[in-house]
């Protein structure tokens, strides 16, 4: 997730999630290369090779691109989750309605992992993914990217 652009009127932060889709073209392009190997790797190479192509090429299809768009003009705070098979997700609240950013943290296993929540008047809070990751620094430089852009109305 990172900031893709800053001005007094407007803040866009956006998550496309390309070390995912970077993981499903390694395994998409392993499954296709088993596949079209000119020698017969049997039933067990063909199933490994199909598997572990449709596995991959889930990891590029799914990910949905998220754009969180913070707009003084129009006072609203506009969260857009748009994607190639997984259906469209879209959120809105006024800016007003917007008491403050916070880090939110589960864990996974033995570890702690992190997402990025804005906490709204009156409405369920909108977090920023749907799913928490690892690595709370990056989060924190986006959270405080809001806080400050906030700070200015």
């Amino acid at each position: 997730m990172k900031v893709l652009r800053r001005s007094d009127d407007e803040l866009v932060i956006e998550e496309r999630a390309w070390l995912l889709r970077a993981f499903g073209g390694v395994f998409a392009g392993i499954g296709l290369l088993v596949l079209l190997v000119p020698h017969y790797p049997g039933f067990s190479g063909y199933s490994l090779g199909g598997l572990s192509f449709l596995l991959g090429a889930s990891f590029i299809l799914l990910p949905r691109v998220t754009t969180i768009t913070f707009d003084r003009g129009r006072g609203t705070v506009q969260l857009d989750r748009v994607g190639l098979v997984l259906p469209e997700d879209h959120r809105s609240a006024a800016l007003l309605q917007v008491r403050g950013v916070k880090i939110d943290s589960g864990r996974d296993d033995n570890d702690r992992t992190y997402r990025i929540m804005l906490e709204i008047t009156g409405e369920d809070p909108m977090p920023f993914t749907t799913y928490f990751t690892s690595g709370k620094a990056g989060k924190q430089d986006v959270a405080d990217a809001v806080r400050g852009w906030l700070a200015k109305q």
